[in-house]
C-alpha cells in the first residue's frame, strides 16, 4: 500500500488545529474530507473515517475529547507521523441480542394478529420500543466492556508495536490532555433532553423497525498496523 507523505502531514496539521481549538466542527469536517478525496493512501482515507467519530455534524462546536479519546487521537497522530500502514478487517458478531429482537419482533406480530392492523398499532408498539431501547443499551454496554483492553491501544495490536513505532519516529510529541476539556459539552443537558424528546417518541411508535435492525449482528472492525 502507498504511503502519501504530503497528504498524511497536511492531515496531521487539520488534526492540529483542530485540538488546538483553531477550527471548529464543520471546518475540521471539511478539512479532512478533502484531504481523503485527493489521496490513494489507504491509511490516510482510515484514519479521517475514524477522526469523522469525534465530532458532532449537528452543531458547529470546538472540539469536545474526553481523555479516552484524547489518546485515541494521539495514537491516530504517530501512526500518521510514522510510514507505518494501516490495514482494516471487519468481522460480524452474533449475540444473544439479536434473539431478544427476535422474540420481541414474533411478540409484536402476535399482538397485531390479534388486534388487526390500524393505529391501535402505535401503541401497541410502545412497550416494544421500551424493550428496543433497553437492548440497544445493553448491546452497547456489552460491547464497551469487551473491548477495555483494545482501546487502549487501538489502533496499534500490541504495547510492543506501539512501542515500536514511536521509537521510529523519533520526533514525534504526544500533546497532554487540556484539563478544561472535562467540562466542555457540545451542547448542554436541557439540549440532550431537547433531543431525546425528538427521537424517543418516533423510537417508541416505530420500534418494529428499529427492531429489524437489532436483527443484523454488530459489525466490529479490526486494525492491523503495519510498519
Amino acid at each position: 500500500m502507498s504511503v502519501d507523505r504530503q497528504h498524511r502531514d497536511l492531515l496531521m496539521a487539520a488534526v492540529d488545529r483542530y485540538l488546538n481549538d483553531e477550527l471548529t466542527a464543520f471546518a475540521f469536517d471539511d478539512a479532512i474530507f478533502e484531504i481523503r478525496d485527493q489521496t490513494d493512501d489507504e491509511t490516510v482515507k482510515r484514519v479521517v473515517d475514524e477522526l469523522s467519530c469525534f465530532y458532532d455534524d449537528c452543531d458547529d462546536h470546538k472540539v469536545v475529547l474526553d481523555r479516552i479519546s484524547w489518546d485515541y487521537v494521539q495514537r491516530l497522530r504517530l501512526l500518521l507521523k510514522s510510514d507505518a500502514v494501516l490495514e482494516l478487517s471487519k468481522r460480524h458478531i452474533w449475540s444473544l441480542a439479536q434473539a431478544v429482537a427476535a422474540l420481541a419482533i414474533a411478540g409484536f406480530l402476535w399482538a397485531a394478529s390479534k388486534m388487526g392492523v390500524g393505529q391501535q398499532l402505535l401503541v401497541v408498539a410502545i412497550p416494544f420500543g421500551v424493550v428496543s431501547i433497553a437492548l440497544s443499551k445493553w448491546r452497547t454496554h456489552s460491547f464497551r466492556a469487551g473491548c477495555k483492553w483494545n482501546v487502549s491501544l487501538s489502533p496499534f495490536n500490541s504495547v510492543a508495536q506501539l512501542l515500536q513505532t514511536r521509537r521510529r519516529v523519533r520526533d514525534f510529541r504526544k500533546q497532554r490532555y487540556p484539563l478544561h476539556l472535562a467540562s466542555r459539552r457540545i451542547r448542554g443537558v436541557g439540549g440532550e433532553m431537547v433531543n431525546a424528546l425528538h427521537i424517543y417518541p418516533f423510537w417508541f411508535m416505530f420500534s418494529p423497525i428499529v427492531l429489524l435492525t437489532q436483527l443484523l449482528p454488530v459489525t466490529v472492525k479490526d486494525f492491523q498496523v503495519v510498519p
